[in-house]
């Protein structure tokens, strides 16, 4: 069993072990029974705890589900909860539209059917004061996974979670982390460099920490030129076709940068279709099914991870935690997957390899 399965399981563990007393109860801070439906007093950083109790009822305020990272995610919560007992999950879908994800919280809070939220952010200052501040009022526990709100976005470590929530799990897609992985790039590129990136939406945190690094790494190395870059929802037929327009657009370029493995299946396709398999060099985010794969085939030369599985896993695990009244980790680092020893002790950044293909386990 891999590291990130092993870890996996070890967290649902100790979810069944804390809440499985009975079908509606936790366990007291000294490890004691507690009756069913009792209050629990949770600290969220602010003056004014969350109170809280079982039966668990969790939303889950997705982006979207158009790919295999949040189908992964939509298929995990369900499996856990389902190990609950009396817990129960609601998905809803942003549709990669931040204004649609934003109604879909303001539905959360009102209907007062829920006690916790997981939200991966669309637009982290838009909803922003909503978690923070409404949901809390609505004793509503909330953990950011992978965007951190408030404007955090750009920040590093423990400043990544925003008080009013219980804690935020991430940390593979801050601005820090796509520097190692851009740096990673231009050291296996030696020389001049015409690159070709695919980006997510333009609104979102991953997007806007993607932007921050390219700005800093590309002043920082000049050979390595950004000659076209393209937004998208994620989808495999938008990487197909602005790949295919970027390709079209700039036959001599070198280098494809995909933020995410759907958009690589998508720009694979393009690469093949125009003939340039072999000649460009195509490094991927997500290390997926799909990206050991063609990494085993020689088709991409790197992938750096997402734990779309570990993710929201370890964002339950916070809730049932703070339900059985300990203190919560505000940052879980890694996803909240355990590092590789070659990880790089700050960022947590590596890559995935051909010759390190076969021993990673992915999670989409």
């Amino acid at each position: 069993m891999s590291r990130t399965r092993k870890h996996r399981v070890a967290i649902l563990a100790a979810a069944l072990t804390t809440l499985a007393l009975t079908a509606t109860a936790c366990s007291s801070p000294g490890g004691s029974p507690a009756p069913a439906g009792e209050t629990v007093q949770i600290d969220v950083g602010t003056s004014t705890p969350v109170s809280a109790s079982t039966p668990l009822r969790v939303a889950v305020a997705l982006p979207g589900t158009n790919n295999s990272y949040l189908q992964a995610q939509i298929e995990q919560v369900k499996s856990d909860i389902a190990k609950i007992p009396g817990a129960e999950v609601t998905i809803f879908d942003g549709k990669f539209d931040a204004t649609t994800q934003y109604n879909s919280l303001q539905t959360i809070i009102q209907s007062g059917k829920y006690n916790a939220i997981l939200l991966p952010s669309l637009d982290s200052n838009l909803n922003c004061k909503v978690a923070t501040e409404q949901a809390p009022a609505k004793n509503i526990v909330v953990v950011a996974m992978t965007t951190a709100l408030c404007g955090r976005t750009v920040n590093e470590g423990d400043e990544l979670w925003a008080p009013g929530t219980l804690a935020f799990v991430g940390g593979v897609d801050t601005v820090e982390y796509w520097t190692d992985y851009l740096e990673y790039v231009i050291a296996q590129n030696p020389g001049p460099q015409k690159v070709i990136m695919l980006k997510g939406p333009d609104n979102i945190g991953i997007t806007i920490n993607l932007d921050a690094a390219i700005e800093k790494v590309t002043a920082a190395h000049p050979d390595f030129q950004i000659v076209a870059e393209a937004n998208t929802d994620y989808s495999i037929p938008q990487g197909n076709q602005k790949a295919a327009d970027m390709l079209q657009a700039h036959p001599d370029a070198t280098i494809l940068f995909s933020a995410y493995v759907t958009l690589t299946q998508g720009a694979v396709q393009a690469v093949q279709a125009a003939g340039r398999t072999g000649e460009i060099k195509i490094y991927d985010k997500g290390s997926s099914k799909y990206s050991i794969e063609q990494l085993e085939a020689g088709t991409i030369l790197a992938s750096a991870p997402e734990y779309p599985r570990t993710t929201i896993t370890s964002a339950l695990q916070q809730v049932v935690d703070a339900l059985d009244g300990k203190a919560p980790t505000r940052f879980l680092k890694n996803s909240g997957a355990p590092l590789p020893a070659d990880a790089d002790a700050k960022t947590g950044f590596f890559v995935i390899t051909k010759e390190t293909a076969s021993s990673f386990t992915p999670e989409s």
